[in-house]
């Protein structure tokens, strides 16, 4: 009788270990995935970029409102040409406007012009055959005007999914989102780095501040945070801070390094990101 309640305590306790090892397994399991995805809590429907005119060129413009106004409030009736696609009733477009020429800070390249999200409209008629269309303004960001361009809208996820890199790539920050004069967490900064690189959508990169030499000594760079990119262009990409240890200014010069394959493990091994996490 003692040996069999010895071999059923223990059957018990083997059962309550399996469950508990079950458990642990299965949590870790939810936090490592958890881990290979950054949620996003700003909004990404007005999110700058930085494109060259060949990028651009093909896209329309709005060429018409019903609005007496020069800048077009919500609401607004607007008209547009597109004649070798088709679109329908309820389609949604971006509107933006491309604005001033964008050099690099290091070799004073041209890299693009800046173009910026003013709003968005939805198709409410489709009126000719030959690609005449009815639309009527739903947001708006900023000034909208007759003679912007239009793109169809790609509704983007705010959970976006960490994407990593065997090689090192490395990179300068152009500038930061608008006017701004510096930028934090949440905020948008563009990089040096598109498509033509092999850059992606989710890709992380470590943020260093390059620092001066003072007479004959080089000073060390320093960590001033971590970015994910958002949307890649041909040459440059837009990119959120995910974390900053210190303001990133226009006025500084600041590099990127990709953060390799191994290195996001330890970081995101156990700890899900989100886009307020650390170093």
């Amino acid at each position: 009788m003692k040996k069999e309640l010895f071999l059923n305590k223990n059957k018990a306790v083997g059962s309550v270990l399996s469950i508990w090892l079950v458990a642990v397994v299965l949590l870790l399991s939810v936090q490592a995935k958890a881990a290979d995805y950054v949620t996003i809590s700003r909004n990404l429907d007005s999110i700058n970029f930085i494109a060259t005119s060949e990028e651009t060129e093909n896209y329309e413009t709005i060429f018409e409102s019903d609005s007496t106004l020069s800048i077009l409030p919500e609401n607004s009736v607007v008209y547009f040409l597109i004649k070798e696609e088709k679109f329908k009733k309820g389609d949604v477009f971006q509107i933006f406007a491309t604005g001033y020429p964008v050099h690099h800070p290091v070799t004073d390249a041209f890299v693009g012009y800046f173009n910026e999200i003013t709003g968005e409209f939805k198709i409410t008629k489709v009126l000719e055959e030959r690609g005449l269309y009815q639309g009527q303004i739903t947001k708006a960001f900023t000034e909208v005007k007759v003679g912007q361009k239009i793109r169809p809208k790609v509704a983007m996820d705010k959970k976006i999914k960490i994407t990593t890199t065997d090689l090192i790539k490395e990179g300068i920050i152009v500038k930061t989102e608008g006017d701004y004069q510096m930028a934090a967490g949440n905020d948008v900064v563009f990089i040096d780095l598109g498509l033509m690189d092999g850059v992606k959508v989710g890709q992380m990169f470590k943020v260093y501040k390059v620092n001066k030499t003072k007479g004959d000594t080089i000073l060390p760079d320093i960590y001033a945070g971590k970015l994910m990119v958002l949307k890649p262009k041909l040459l440059t990409s837009s990119a959120i801070i995910l974390s900053s240890d210190s303001e990133i200014k226009n006025s500084e010069l600041y590099k990127i390094i990709s953060v390799q394959d191994q290195e996001l493990k330890k970081v995101t091994g156990s700890v899900p990101l989100d886009s307020s996490s650390g170093q």
